[in-house]
């Protein structure tokens, strides 16, 4: 019988709305028990024994704490039944919940109204379906569209003979990643391009990512295009905690090293490029990176990097490039707004022979996406060009045109190009203000509020969570003080910048990120604390930013000293390490 069948009665008045009812296919045991996939049933038992003095009901006195806990309790229970069951555990890691008998599971209500619970009901399955995909699979997708109307500004009598429209070309790229058990990735990319002429081109690459151990990563790829054959690999070492105090200077710092071997079909030869990468932390939340590029058919280059952070952001990056071809220095300095949801980018680009200014002014257009409009100028050249972008979660979509292609052009493409459509667009905002609100509403609202309540539906249930182990948590607390062990300062999970070089080896926190220092807190024994992959399903947490790549950070006291780290998603977390630890004079601040 269907839940939707006009004489059936599956809601009953005295249960409350349970969001975790719609998730029972996409539960994730291992994460609700915080354990490896490759746990024991003693490691399990274990993490059972400690999830139930947080979550039992007979711990809890306050009717409604009782009321939330039975219901973790519940997923708890079931998560142990499951995998401490070896017949039950082969099925669940083949199939999922799916292929488990999960009678007592249902739908209930939180609206008396049908339609509105059928809609409810038909938005998060599609939602969970859709999270769940990009969840596994990480599809990311860039298309650029080049153009020109250069055209319509150029002076002179030959208006006819100027095209006022030129398409340059298009670009598009796609990349998506598999799990291969709990800790390897494989991936398949490609792209393709054509320009004005349309003559297109492209590219298909798989690659594979191994993680060794919690310090070593690696990472193999081919590609394969209509002119070469390309074979790279790629090994990523960071400086873990060490003993000897001699280099103890360099823990946290990470080496990577790149050997590629290229075929060119055309030329019929062989190019061997080697490109060893060094990222280290300086301080503050601040890197640096050395990159140096080598091979055999090309000129070497080496290339400096320095980031400062700002509230983990960055503020200020400074590149410089060493090359005996094309050297250069490119400086950015970012400036953001977080009440108006506004992120200014300045950089410029200075070269032997030619100076690069560019602005970017980007806004967040929804709550999974931003509208961006970048300009830039190159001298002498005099060539100016306007983009256009918007970004959902790891997809971006990007039209650029070239408004400008000669000095005597320059006054006129930018009176026409630039300053009086941006007058028009502030005034058109000034004038029909309540009208464009309107029109924007009718555009994106239906988004807006399907957002707005998967958020706040997991929001909520990670709240009463929360409260659940407040008690428990600051007990820990009190406990480690006393012993001078591991107290969690402050922990955030979230969104990560995505946007910026060696965004894996130092990953920044984003704008959409949520508190879970009362959860790792209650979740340390024994001045310990150990968390795996599936983050967003522990209870007390929750995905702020579905679709988009997240991370955790966290600040810590341990030992009487101050501790750092950020992890991705789908890293595991040990604490303590020597290697999280902050330089005494940060600590002193």
């Amino acid at each position: 019988m269907s839940i939707f069948d006009e004489d059936a009665s599956p809601f009953p008045d005295e249960n409350e709305f349970d969001p975790r009812q719609f998730d029972e296919n996409t539960i994730d045991f291992y994460a609700v028990l915080n354990v490896p996939r490759d746990a024991s049933i003693e490691d399990i038992n274990k993490a059972f024994k400690l999830r139930s003095l947080l979550f039992h009901p007979d711990r809890h006195v306050d009717e409604t704490h009782r009321r939330e806990a039975t219901k973790i309790f519940v997923t708890v229970k079931r998560a142990q039944e499951v995998l401490s069951d070896p017949k039950l555990r082969s099925i669940y890691d083949t199939l999922g919940v799916k292929g488990i008998d999960l009678e007592g599971w249902k739908l209930v209500n939180r609206s008396t109204n049908p339609e509105n619970i059928r809609r409810e009901y038909d938005f998060l399955c599609r939602l969970r379906d859709n999270e769940i995909m990009l969840q596994r699979v990480k599809p990311s997708t860039s298309f650029v569209v080049y153009s020109s109307i250069a055209g319509m500004f150029k002076r002179g009598e030959d208006d006819e003979e100027n095209e006022r429209f030129t398409l340059l070309g298009m670009k598009l790229d796609q990349d998506a990643s598999c799990a291969i058990g709990s800790s390897n990735r494989l991936g398949l990319s490609g792209q393709v391009r054509f320009n004005e002429k349309g003559l297109g081109t492209g590219h298909l690459q798989t690659s594979c990512n191994w993680m060794v151990s919690s310090s070593t990563h690696l990472q193999s790829s081919i590609a394969l295009g209509p002119t070469f054959i390309n074979t790279s690999s790629k090994i990523v070492l960071t400086v873990p905690q060490n003993t000897h105090k001699w280099i103890s200077w360099l823990t946290g710092s990470s080496f990577v090293l790149q050997p590629t071997i290229q075929y060119n079909t055309i030329r019929g030869d062989f190019d061997f490029i080697l490109t060893p990468f060094v990222g280290f932390p300086l301080g503050g939340g601040n890197q640096g990176m050395i990159v140096l590029n080598i091979g055999i058919n090309r000129h070497p280059s080496l290339i400096l990097s320095y980031v400062k952070n700002k509230f983990d952001h960055p503020q200020f990056a400074c590149n410089l490039t060493i090359s005996p071809v094309q050297p250069s220095l490119r400086l950015t300095y970012h400036l953001r707004y977080p009440q108006n949801e506004l992120h200014y980018e300045a950089s410029c680009v200075l070269a032997l022979s030619e100076f690069t200014p560019s602005l970017l002014i980007e806004k967040r257009l929804t709550k999974f996406s931003k509208i961006g409009v970048n300009l830039l100028f190159s001298f002498p050249s005099f060539m100016l060009q306007a983009s256009f972008r918007i970004r959902t979660g790891l997809n971006n979509y990007e039209f650029r045109v070239m408004l400008c292609e000669q000095q005597e052009d320059i006054v006129t493409s930018c009176l026409y190009g630039i300053i009086l459509p941006a007058v028009f667009l502030n005034v058109s905002r000034l004038l029909f203000r309540k009208q464009i609100s309107w029109i924007f509403e009718v555009l994106t609202g239906n988004q807006l509020n399907g957002d707005e309540v998967l958020i706040e539906i997991k929001k909520e249930q990670a709240q009463k969570a929360v409260e659940l182990m407040r008690a428990n948590a600051e007990k820990v607390a009190n406990e480690e003080k006393r012993k001078n062990g591991l107290v969690i300062i402050e922990a955030f999970y979230g969104q990560m910048q995505n946007d910026r070089p060696a965004s894996e080896l130092y990953p920044l926190l984003g704008d959409k990120v949520v508190d879970v220092t009362i959860p790792l807190q209650a979740y340390v024994h024994d001045s310990q604390l150990r968390i795996y992959s599936g983050k967003d399903q522990m209870p007390g947490f929750f995905d702020p930013c579905p679709g988009e790549p997240k991370m955790l950070k966290v600040l810590y006291r341990f030992g009487g000293h101050l501790h750092s780290v950020a992890v991705l998603e789908d890293q595991p977390l040990m604490l303590p390490m020597k290697a999280h630890r902050v330089l005494q004079e940060n600590e002193n601040k």
